[in-house]
């Protein structure tokens, strides 16, 4: 019994796949990642999406890179959108209250320190925006909708999922195609045994 060369492939196959599964971990840690939003208070909704940098754990303003974002009451509705989706609003992070992971945007209403996270055409004027905020300052505490009346929800406390992270397209050809090539080599290996 010797080295085949389905053998050798079947071992080359392996590596590369380890590889590219390790190279698609760090492309994710280090690409943006997309949030998409689907949240309602009473009949106003905000549905889109918030794209981040990458960069999990405690957010600032400049981590928040996009958002494409429409407001609604059931009869207005309203777009927000980034400088990449259109440019027609700005964001506003203040406080150690929004959060990032690889799955989930949190914000915890519970902080204590003025935390805000605000989304608005005008943020002067007070019309067209998405509020959450934990301290009565540029918001009233709790989660605001306001597409043109406003809705607010002051009942609202702890970590709360703003956004669930949607899967990279790169990312996931990579792993696809990953397990593709890991069957292949699995086939070969079969057909390179001896037979009895």
């Amino acid at each position: 019994m010797g080295i085949t060369w389905a053998g050798i492939y079947c071992a080359i196959s392996r590596i590369a796949v380890c590889g590219a599964l390790v190279f698609c971990s760090v492309v994710a840690h280090a690409n943006a990642i997309k949030y998409q939003v689907n949240r309602s208070i009473a009949s106003a909704t905000i549905t889109g999406f918030i794209t981040t940098d990458g960069t999990t754990g405690i957010l600032s303003t400049t981590n928040i890179i996009d958002w494409n974002l429409t407001l609604s009451d059931g009869t207005v509705s309203s777009r927000l959108t980034g400088p990449r989706s259109g440019n027609n609003s700005s964001v506003f992070v203040r406080g150690i209250d929004v959060a990032a992971f690889n799955n989930v945007l949190l914000f915890n209403f519970s902080g204590i320190d003025f935390g805000l996270f605000l989304f608005g055409q005008n943020l002067s004027l007070g019309n067209h925006y998405y509020c959450d905020s934990t301290q009565p300052f540029e918001c009233t505490p709790g989660e605001t909708i306001a597409p043109m009346t406003v809705f607010r929800n002051e009942n609202i406390h702890g970590n709360v999922v703003i956004g669930v992270a949607t899967p990279e397209p790169v990312s996931l050809t990579l792993v696809i195609s990953g397990v593709g090539v890991l069957f292949s080599s699995r086939k070969l290996a079969v057909k390179s045994l001896p037979q009895q």
